[in-house]
């Protein structure tokens, strides 16, 4: 498992959306585009709690403790705002 830390700003958040069908291990989702420092944009993605806790805090500058998924994004494990 790759894991890594990530300090940014988040630079624009797609809409909440739920995740329907029976087998699923998620119910609902979040994606944000956040740029890094070294001004490097990543897509991140948070499900069910930390998505709820991403669109009722409204955050703008972030620390994120994150796992690298093959997929290209990140997918968040925990999130705080700076």
């Amino acid at each position: 498992m790759n894991e890594g830390f990530f300090l940014g700003r988040i630079k624009y958040v797609d809409k909440f959306k739920f995740i329907y069908g029976k087998d699923l291990s998620y119910k609902s989702v979040i994606k944000l585009l956040v740029e890094l420092y070294d001004q490097t944009i990543i897509e991140v993605r948070g499900y069910d709690d930390i998505a709820d806790k991403i669109l009722m805090n409204g955050f703008r500058f972030v620390y994120i403790y994150g796992e690298l998924k093959t997929e290209g994004y990140i997918l968040i494990r925990e999130i705080e705002g700076i």
